[in-house]
């Protein structure tokens, strides 16, 4: 087998090299050339080899390159960039190693010249340095705050609307530091939503505060995207942090401008200059009978057809005109068609920079409301009038029978005479009955206190039913004697036990037995007791005047009477008072009545 040669296989290894190659001798005589080489020179190699340098390459380029030569011939290896005529091509970027040859005695008898064609990743790095370069200019003039990080999302840039926001200075180090920058609530789920980005990809949007440099947290929108290679690779990550503090507190302010006109009663809406309606609150879509298919309708969709002329000849003129103005209009319901007269504030919108007209605002209230309310408002001050007269009636008489006794019993101890014992005791005995009439009035109006604010208390525990009735008529012997009434007779059958308030049922008592003796016209009274599954019933009958139809329902109310107040004494409290008593136990209270016939009161409550 024949050996190769160490000519031969420098010759393979020159033809094999993808870029120019020659072999240079001490001489600085080409030796050795590829056919790269004589491609880039567009000389044939006879006019190489065998030559010296400078008469291949001219006198200017020997001379350029003359003290790399002489590093290399003292045994030095020199890798550099610079630049190469192309005799197709032009100008290219290189990468050139000199490489020294050495003899056995370690002398140099020679070098490498080898030539790395880069010039078209130089002009790809300088293509991405001037866009880096233009970016950069570009982050410098918005205002916006703008950052770059690298891959694992550590900050690399800022631009100079940071620094001025924060305050901190370049020199100090560490440019970014969350937890003295981000306001501790917003802190951890940035944290959290930053490293989810970080490790799918995904870009980051998200609203936090910034503390600026007096100390004062700002709103910040923060939108970042990730920059990829070729290979689909992250290699940083470029941002914004936008201020929107003053559009947060807008729309903080707006919201609670929403909270405030939702809440009110009167009807308030708003329409743009076109006349669409932009905004009705809850009281206005009520009266209109509209959902939120209301917007973009027209104004005249909700005014009456009968009142279009004058809303565009009078109002309308007005309204642009004086800028405000206040009136009667019918609206109109928009599925029902019907109408309703309001009486309206309107006024129009401006542009603060042009003063011209962007919308119309109205705030009206319903009339009929209006009139309802005062309607209610009269008739709350009849009854109020005509409870201070009652009260004063009712309150006066017993006053003035005391009064009486007072001044009687006055001028009879004046006169040292002395009061026989049985006298006595009837004045005691009366004193006694004004007195507990005085307190069941004023016990009457504090339960309507109470039941007016929700503090009706109800104590229950086990009763039977029976002694319940009985001792409510017990205590009302006296007014039964006084009335030349008979004690009322009890039907009862059978024990009856359940969890009731006792005070309460004998107050509803005495009130049904009270009234039974007034209206009763002094005839006989029935109450009887009935178990009804797990209810009981209890009747009260009189055979008095009798109630009308129409009144059956109003004697339950606060302050009414079928009978008036000066035929027979009484506040009209008593069914009011009783009937929340009962409605608390979870029961009901109703009358059946006919006139001159009498009446009978029923109590139905749970056991």
């Amino acid at each position: 087998m024949n050996k190769i040669s160490a000519d031969q296989i420098l010759k393979i290894f020159a033809d094999v090299y993808p870029g120019p190659l020659a072999y240079v001798d001490q001489t600085l005589v080409n030796r050795l050339v590829n056919d790269t080489y004589m491609d880039w020179i567009g000389k044939p190699k006879e006019e190489v080899v065998g030559l010296h340098v400078k008469d291949v390459v001219g006198e200017e380029y020997f001379e350029a390159r003359l003290p790399f030569i002489k590093r290399v011939l003292n045994g030095e290896e020199l890798k550099f960039r610079t630049t190469i005529y192309h005799h197709k091509l032009g100008v290219r970027d290189v990468e050139q190693i000199y490489r020294p040859d050495f003899d056995e005695d370690g002398s140099v008898r020679g070098f490498f010249v080898m030539v790395t064609d880069i010039h078209d990743q130089v002009a790809a790095l300088n293509k991405i340095q001037e866009s880096e370069r233009l970016f950069r200019n570009y982050v410098e003039m918005i205002p916006h705050i703008a950052f770059i990080t690298d891959c694992m999302g550590v900050v690399t840039y800022f631009n100079e609307r940071w620094y001025e926001f924060t305050g901190i200075t370049k020199d100090q180090g560490r440019i970014w530091e969350p937890n003295d920058i981000i306001h501790p609530e917003e802190l951890e789920e940035t944290h959290q939503r930053w490293i989810h980005s970080l490790e799918t990809g995904t870009p980051l949007e998200m609203e936090y505060r910034l503390k600026r440099k007096d100390g004062e947290y700002r709103w910040h929108l923060c939108r970042s995207v990730a920059i990829k290679d070729s290979n689909d690779k992250i290699i940083k990550w470029v941002g914004t942090d936008t201020e929107i503090h003053d559009q947060k507190e807008l729309e903080a302010n707006q919201q609670s401008l929403i909270k405030i006109l939702e809440s009110s009663s009167d009807i308030i809406g708003l329409a743009n200059n076109e006349g669409k309606v932009l905004y009705l609150n809850q009281a206005a879509r009520l009266a209109f009978e509209v959902d939120e298919d209301y917007k973009g309708r027209n104004i005249e969709d909700f005014i009456h057809h009968e009142d279009l002329n004058f809303y565009h000849q009078n109002i309308l003129p007005a309204l642009i005109e004086k800028r405000k103005l206040e009136g009667d209009l019918r609206f109109k319901k928009y599925k029902t068609q019907k109408h309703m007269r309001v009486n309206f504030s309107g006024f129009v919108t401006t542009s603060e920079k042009t003063g011209e007209i962007t919308g119309l605002a109205t705030i009206s209230r319903d009339l009929s409301e209006i009139r309802h309310k005062e309607k209610k408002l009269e008739e709350a001050l009849i009854s109020r009038d005509q409870f201070l007269s009652m009260a004063s009636h009712e309150l006066k008489t017993p006053l003035t029978s005391l009064k009486l006794q007072a001044e009687i019993t006055l001028r009879q101890l004046n006169a040292n005479k002395v009061i026989p014992t049985e006298r006595q005791y009837i004045v005691a005995q009366q004193t006694n009955q004004l007195v507990g009439r005085l307190t069941r009035l004023i016990d009457d109006m504090l339960d309507v206190s109470r039941i007016k604010t929700g503090k009706l208390k109800i104590d229950k525990s086990i009763h039977e039913i029976g002694d319940i009735v009985r001792e409510a008529v017990f205590r009302m012997y006296a007014l039964f004697e006084a009335g030349g009434l008979l004690i009322p007779s009890i039907s009862v059958e059978e024990k009856i036990y359940g969890s009731w308030d006792r005070f309460r049922l004998e107050q509803v008592m005495g009130n049904l037995l009270t009234n039974a003796i007034r209206y009763g016209r002094g005839k006989p009274i029935e109450i009887k007791i009935v178990k009804e599954v797990d209810k009981v019933l209890i009747s009260v009958k009189d055979y008095g005047y009798g109630i009308a139809s129409e009144d059956l329902k109003r004697i339950f109310d606060r302050f009414e009477r079928a009978i008036h107040y000066s035929e027979v004494s009484g506040m009209g409290l008593g069914l009011f008072i009783s009937k929340e008593i009962i409605e608390a136990h979870g029961g009901k209270i109703w009358v059946e009545s006919e006139l001159e016939v009498g009446s009978t009161f029923y109590v139905s409550i749970p056991l």
